[in-house]
């Protein structure tokens, strides 16, 4: 099936204007210092930066899409996670008054399970929702690699200053 959020040159924008594939390459790699650790983080800060503006595009091209339109949803992004990523979510946005009213996975779902929905109309809004998590995982994941970086790189300043303060004259 055709992709519904992604857009065909995404992935090759992304490996084209960040450092993605050094950065991998890197972190599968012998990592000498903290300076190393320091500027992989950098990369990957790159990366995930750029990853967010194209989520901002999906999010921008799916509101005037027809199907979300017509059925009172849309996508958005959520930028409440503490790691600095941003996460997409679907959201109700017709009929509803209530903050506490359906989201994510409930709305989807709901719209799947609806026998007025036709079968083609369901097809789109799952590949949507397949879409949309691949898209959330991989920002999970740079987020864990930086977050696994900068405990390195505390874990490595401190072995330095040990180090540092054993070996200085007393």
């Amino acid at each position: 099936m055709k992709n519904e959020l992604i857009p065909k040159s995404m992935y090759r924008d992304l490996a084209v204007h960040t450092p993605l594939n050094l950065a991998l390459k890197q972190f599968f790699s012998e990592i000498a210092s903290i300076e190393d650790c320091e500027q992989l983080q950098l990369s990957l800060y790159q990366v995930r930066e750029h990853l967010i503006s194209q989520h901002q595009d999906v999010v921008q091209k799916l509101r005037s899409n027809e199907i979300t339109k017509a059925l009172g949803f849309r996508l958005m992004q959520d930028k409440a996670s503490s790691s600095g990523g941003h996460f997409l979510r679907w959201r109700i946005t017709i009929g509803q008054t209530n903050q506490s009213a359906e989201k994510g996975g409930l709305i989807w779902k709901g719209l799947v399970e609806d026998s007025a929905v036709s079968d083609g109309i369901k097809k789109r809004i799952a590949q949507m929702e397949k879409e949309r998590l691949v898209l959330n995982m991989q920002m999970s994941v740079l987020n864990s690699m930086m977050r696994q970086l900068s405990a390195t790189i505390d874990k490595l300043t401190e072995v330095e200053a040990i180090i540092q303060g054993e070996l200085s004259p007393n």
